[in-house]
């Protein structure tokens, strides 16, 4: 109605969820990245949690747009079901079965499992993998929802799931879940997004009108100030001031949008003040809350830097920066996982070191270029990948084999997760990495950190002087 009067090729502020507009702010990008990995490791269900109309819905149709259907079968479910015969008629509809009943009470839930696991198996003949994304998974209100869910997720093959299941919701979805512990523990990954700080509202609104054709800009200064302090980074919000006060510009003969607009459209919206931005039980996303005094620089020998620049002068392979950037993130989930008391899962990054492993020992540095040369927002997370990598290298030159690779792996990525709370047990180290160790008392007769970030145990001897590693000199 508009569009032609600002120049526009389409509306830039619809609230639907078109992937062109999807604006990837940091914590967007981590979740989309989260979840992209969830999907590639089939690693069973993940979790997506958000405020309402942070962009959700829109952040799962990017990724499901990204995604070939060739290769992989897209079951949304917009509404929440009622009760356990509506969850699994409707999960079969999606899977393309068009015999299910009509009369769908007469039909038993077993029988239904029994035809979805039909459909998964033959998918999986045929090379495809099934995504179930569950949207607005807040209104699941029966318990015996998250049973059946926990029971799709135990239609399994040998060595992988039959299915990736998603759950989208509001917060209090994730208080939902705390509560079903058996459901709980099969979330592999958990994903938060909240509001946009002011930066991102400003990048937001000028993305979308950029995708919409306009180049110029529409909104003045204090507009945009103003459109922040009403909306609170609320996308949702955001579109319907924006999308109002162009309206009305368009027919009072505007040549900009100024603040009296989206005054007069914000009238009716609850202050900025008064919207809870993120959920109560959920710590800052990267960790902005912690005690730990980041460093002016991280000290490291100049011995050490001349060898990384000597091995990789520039980081140009995309597999090492994924890779990296992928341990960031589940870094960074772990130690959340710590703070909020949850049970720590650490098949993941034991995954992505097996594969770190494999790229050092071809031969291939450029994951010390990373280790080197990235800026991350949280010294302490990008501090203990960048000691991860490192331990992985200084392994290789002590000749280990990979089963003892990942256990020193794993230690150099947890060695400073005392400065959060004792919880990592070797036993749980262990477990994960699974080797042929004799040495383990050697190495864990001391667990308690010091406080000052140097990663130095109190009262044990180095690690080579406890016959774990051989002496000899150390060449990275």
């Amino acid at each position: 109605m508009y569009e032609s009067y600002w120049g526009l090729k389409i509306k830039p502020f619809q609230n639907t969820p078109d992937p062109r507009f999807l604006f990837y702010t940091q914590q967007h990008r981590n979740a989309f990245l989260e979840l992209n990995y969830a999907i590639q490791e089939r690693m069973g269900a993940a979790l997506l949690v958000g405020l309402w109309g942070c962009g959700k819905t829109l952040l799962l149709h990017g990724l499901l747009n990204m995604l070939s259907p060739e290769k992989y079968r897209f079951v949304l479910i917009n509404y929440p079901p009622q009760d356990r015969l509506e969850l699994l008629t409707g999960l079969l509809v999606g899977l393309g079965d068009k015999k299910i009943s009509a009369q769908r009470t007469n039909v038993l839930s077993n029988i239904l499992m029994d035809r979805i696991r039909e459909r998964l198996v033959a998918d999986q003949k045929e090379g495809k993998e099934t995504i179930v994304i569950l949207d607005e998974a807040h209104l699941l209100k029966d318990s015996s929802l998250f049973e059946e869910l926990r029971l799709l997720l135990n239609l399994q093959l040998k060595d992988r799931f039959l299915l990736t299941l998603i759950l989208s919701g509001q917060p209090e979805l994730q208080d939902s879940i705390n509560d079903l512990k058996q459901f709980e523990q099969r979330i592999a990954l958990k994903c938060y997004i909240g509001n946009l700080s002011y930066e991102d509202t400003i990048q937001y609104i000028t993305h979308r009108v950029k995708v919409a054709g306009c180049v110029k800009s529409l909104f003045s200064e204090s507009a945009l100030d103003l459109i922040y302090e009403y909306s609170g980074g609320i996308p949702r919000r955001i579109n319907r001031l924006c999308d109002l006060s162009l309206l009305k510009g368009s027919q009072r003969g505007a040549e900009i949008i100024d603040e009296s607009f989206v005054q007069e459209q914000g009238q009716g919206l609850v202050p900025e003040t008064e919207i809870k931005t993120k959920p109560a039980s959920r710590p800052e996303s990267r960790l902005a809350s912690s005690s730990v005094p980041k460093p002016s620089a991280t000290p490291v020998s100049t011995k050490l830097v001349q060898a990384v620049k000597k091995f990789t002068p520039n980081i140009d392979d995309e597999d090492s920066k994924q890779l990296y950037d992928t341990l960031l993130l589940i870094t960074e989930n772990i130690f959340n996982q710590v703070r909020l008391k949850e049970e720590v899962n650490l098949k993941a990054a034991s995954k992505v070191l097996n594969k770190m492993a494999d790229k050092l020992q071809s031969g291939d540095n450029t994951l010390l270029a990373c280790a080197y040369r990235t800026a991350t927002d949280n010294y302490l997370i990008g501090h203990s990948v960048n000691v991860c990598i490192l331990t992985l290298k200084l392994g290789m030159a002590q000749k280990m084999d990979k089963a003892h690779l990942l256990v020193v792996g794993l230690s150099g990525l947890l060695h400073d997760i005392g400065m959060l709370r004792p919880l990592i047990t070797m036993e749980e180290l262990m477990r994960h990495a699974k080797p042929n160790l004799n040495s383990t008392a050697q190495i864990t007769k001391n667990n308690k950190e010091t406080q000052n970030g140097r990663g130095q145990t109190s009262g044990k001897k180095p690690l080579a002087q406890t016959g774990f590693l051989k002496q000899k000199k150390t060449n990275i």
